[in-house]
């Protein structure tokens, strides 16, 4: 009894180790690591890339564009620089601050959020120092280009009012000296004139060298005074301090002059308003602002203005070459990060090929090797010889092999061999049955007393065992004959019972193997759904994943479509720099040729007053003369008059051109000065202009870099989800196998079902359903 239980528990150990359910199960378990493996394996892939895309996308694209917008918004700043400078009035500035709020809040924000970025505080601290210094700097450089607008106003008034009172004094002063000349002429011509109707108590009291000296003076004030006129002007052009001091002698010396042409002047002559307007004329020279301190501030802030300029060139190379070391750190730390990432995935799609390869390869030889050809296949041979059996078909016989196999389908290979040898021992028995009843009937005659006993003991064993065998064929295991057999039948009752008791054995494990078979198929069609689901929603994953990546691939597109465009319009912007230095360099070259126009018309309109003056004095002389003549001099005394006359307006002509000539030669001179300074700062401008140019374009090239290994990444994802759904194919047409393996182990079970061996194993075989 215990020899017998250790071979059974022997044989179950060996039955598990190397059995049909220790195959599957040891195929089940290869299948699940391997798909482990691969879970396992993609998901610290995605996780690496997960990570390294959300560092991507929450530090350096953010940290990217926050770069550029600082990029832009120090393009924004710096171009206030040459718009000031080239103001032409206080209009021209804009708004008299050089930073707005809202430009500082902008800065704040962006600062802000680069150091939330990761970007180190010290790199934030120094560019906001130097945005500061820049700032303050602009804000300087705007302080005295108003400053200078303030001077040249006050000067322009100043020279204005002097005009005002240069036209008084030249209003009131004309006509005196032209009351002396006619006064002058005048006496000539009465001195020798015989008409007793000559008014001669008209000349009563008149001093013909008094009148020579009124004219002289009125004619050197007037002089003078045209000089100081011309001297304001000129003063818009001195460009240092020597010359406003050259010309401040000048102007004292004309003041002497008008001063003494003045004084010399009859009192009854010297009237107020004269003086007034000789005062209002003298005004922008004299006090202790005047018109010489008003241009030597305006030459020092000239200077204070280029040594700013100079400084702000420096600030901003300063500025721009700390904000591009930014953007390209942002680049070089986003594209690092992308090359990772896209490495990653390159090594996970290889690994997970070459599992996916390995995984296939073990499930098509599990499901075709073993399971579709040896297993079906037993299984099926099995079936059919059990069901030969139930049909009563003794001829078919199992191969040899099989019944000889150590597993389950070889324990039933070997119990449906033992049960057709019974069967085919019970159609033997039955055949010596007859034979027997043969015998007796030949010997009924012979021996009726005998035979009849015999026929009684061998009828009552014949019905016994007709009865089990009815029962066995029936498929009832339990029939066993427990009635006393006569003693020649007591050895058949004994091989009777102990073949029922083989078959029954037979059956228990043919039943016992079914059920393990038959969990073992539905502990593997379980897992394959199980592992279909996970592939599936690992599938699904995979597609979430590359939708996420095609999202960052567009906005780094958006990235380098807005850096392209940016560098667009710093080209433009240089282009226009360029045109600009042209247009400066043509206009200077026209202001300089109207500059030398304008001082050889001033040199000819000195001509044309000294030939006036001239002509005043020799018409004055011929009058004089023709006044001596008498009555034949009569004639040329009219014509002398008239030359006077045409000379006089020869004089006031030539002076208001003069005027105007010189105060269009002092703005033409200072135009010129002005669109040289331009001219130079726009030549600065456009090559700053040309650095940021390349800045730009470095960085719309980088951002389509990265946007190209952006988009090859998320191809590789998307090809990785294409592979992992092939995967979750596969799982499929292996829970397909597992379900065909399943309904076959049923179907076994159904067809030993009908064997009823006892109650307890049958109420087993009916839970197992």
């Amino acid at each position: 009894m215990f020899g017998r239980q250790g071979n059974l528990s022997g044989w179950k150990i060996t039955t598990l180790v190397t059995g049909v359910r220790g195959r599957l199960i040891g195929s089940f378990v290869i299948v699940t690591l391997l798909t482990v493996a691969a879970s396992f394996l993609s998901f610290l892939a995605f996780q690496n890339v997960d990570a390294g895309f959300r560092e991507l996308q929450m530090e350096n694209l953010p940290q990217l564009d926050h770069s550029l917008a600082l990029a832009r918004f120090a393009s924004e700043v710096t171009a206030r620089v040459p718009v000031i400078a080239l103001a032409e009035d206080i209009n021209g500035l804009g708004n008299k601050d050089a930073i707005d709020t809202e430009q500082k809040d902008f800065l704040d924000r962006t600062l802000q959020a680069l150091g939330v970025s990761g970007i180190g505080e010290q790199t934030i601290a120094n560019i906001r120092e130097n945005f500061e210094d820049l700032s303050s700097n602009i804000q300087r450089l705007l302080d005295l280009k108003t400053a200078q607008f303030g001077l040249q106003a006050e000067r322009q008034r100043m020279i204005g009012d002097a005009r005002v009172g240069y036209a008084s004094a030249t209003g009131s002063m004309g006509p005196i000296a032209e009351s002396a000349a006619f006064d002058v002429e005048f006496l000539l011509q009465s001195t020798f004139s015989t008409d007793p109707s000559t008014p001669f108590d008209r000349l009563a009291g008149v001093n013909s060298d008094q009148k020579f000296v009124q004219i002289k003076n009125s004619w050197q004030m007037l002089s003078e005074a045209n000089g100081l006129i011309a001297l304001y002007s000129e003063i818009s052009n001195a460009r240092s301090v020597t010359e406003t001091k050259l010309m401040k002698g000048r102007f004292k010396l004309a003041v002497q002059n008008i001063e003494n042409a003045i004084n010399a002047l009859p009192p009854e002559l010297q009237m107020e308003d004269i003086r007034s307007a000789i005062q209002r004329l003298l005004a922008p020279g004299r006090g202790e602002r005047n018109i010489f301190t008003i241009r030597d501030e305006e030459i020092s802030l000239g200077g204070n203005l280029s040594i700013t300029l100079m400084a702000n060139q420096e600030r901003i190379i300063t500025f721009s070459s700390q904000i591009e070391g930014l953007v390209k750190s942002a680049q070089s730390s986003s594209a690092q990060r992308i090359s990772t990432s896209g490495q990653t995935v390159t090594n996970t799609r290889f690994y997970l090929s070459v599992l996916a390869v390995f995984s296939i390869a073990i499930s098509v030889a599990i499901a075709w090797g073993y399971v579709g050809n040896s297993l079906l296949r037993r299984l099926s041979s099995i079936h059919r010889a059990i069901s030969a059996l139930a049909e009563g078909n003794l001829q078919f016989e199992l191969p040899a092999k099989e019944a000889g196999r150590k597993d389950e389908l070889g324990g039933i290979a070997k119990s449906v061999s033992v049960f057709r040898e019974n069967a085919s021992a019970k159609l033997l028995i039955e055949q010596e049955v007859a034979d027997q009843r043969k015998r007796a009937e030949e010997e009924r005659e012979r021996n009726t007393r005998l035979t009849a006993e015999a026929a009684r003991e061998l009828a009552f064993v014949l019905d016994q065992i007709g009865t089990c065998l009815a029962q066995l064929a029936n498929g009832n295991l339990r029939c066993e004959i427990d009635t006393t057999f006569p003693q020649e039948y007591h050895k058949l009752k004994l091989d009777f019972n102990h073949a029922v008791a083989s078959l029954k054995e037979t059956i228990k494990q043919i039943v016992s193997s079914t059920g393990n078979i038959r969990n073992g198929s539905s502990d593997i069609n379980t897992a394959a759904s199980e592992l279909s689901a996970r592939t599936e929603t690992q599938a699904a994953s995979l597609e979430e994943t590359a939708a996420a990546l095609s999202e960052i691939t567009s906005s780094l597109q958006r990235t380098a479509d807005g850096a392209a465009k940016a560098r667009r319009i710093v080209e433009q912007t240089t282009d226009d720099a360029r045109q600009s230095t042209q247009v400066v360099n043509s206009s200077l070259q026209a202001m300089a040729q109207i500059e030398t126009s304008s001082q050889k018309i001033s040199q000819i309109i000195v001509i044309i007053n000294d030939i006036a003056f001239q002509t005043n004095l020799l018409a004055l002389n011929a009058g004089v003369e023709a006044s001596r003549a008498g009555e034949a001099g009569r004639g040329f005394a009219v014509v002398a008059q008239e030359v006077r006359t045409l000379a006089q307006r020869s004089a006031d002509a030539a002076k208001e051109i003069k005027d105007l000539i010189t105060a269009s030669s002092g703005h033409v001179s200072e135009g010129v000065k002005m669109v040289g300074e331009t001219g130079r700062v726009l030549k600065r401008i456009a090559g700053e202009v040309a650095e940021i140019n390349t800045v730009v374009t470095s960085i719309a090239e980088s951002a389509q870099e990265q946007a190209v290994g952006l988009r090859e990444v998320s191809q590789a994802m998307n090809s990785l989800d294409q592979m992992t759904q092939q995967n979750a194919a596969i799982a499929e047409r292996s829970t397909s196998a597992s379900r065909q393996l399943a309904a076959e182990a049923e179907e076994l079970a159904r067809f030993t079902a009908k064997f009823s061996i006892d109650t307890s194993k049958k109420l087993l075989v009916a839970s197992s359903r």
